[in-house]
């Protein structure tokens, strides 16, 4: 799993799993691509990508699809 954490300490700033936009996402693929390149016996496992969002005390848990 591949997971990027963000956390809001203020509502005014908008929801955190909001900050990963479309942007984001696509250089955090990247990176999964070229860290797996890099250790072709991770091969045959399946790999997921989340989004934590933080906010308070409040934590919400997004499955991002790439």
């Amino acid at each position: 799993m591949f997971c990027e954490v963000k956390m809001r300490s203020r509502v005014d700033f908008g929801e955190p799993v909001d900050m990963v936009g479309r942007e984001k996402q696509r250089r955090l693929r990247l990176a999964a691509e070229a860290w797996l390149a890099r250790h072709p016996e991770l091969d045959d496992v399946d790999v997921s990508f989340e989004v934590i969002g933080i906010h308070g005390r409040r934590i919400d848990r997004m499955h991002v699809t790439f």
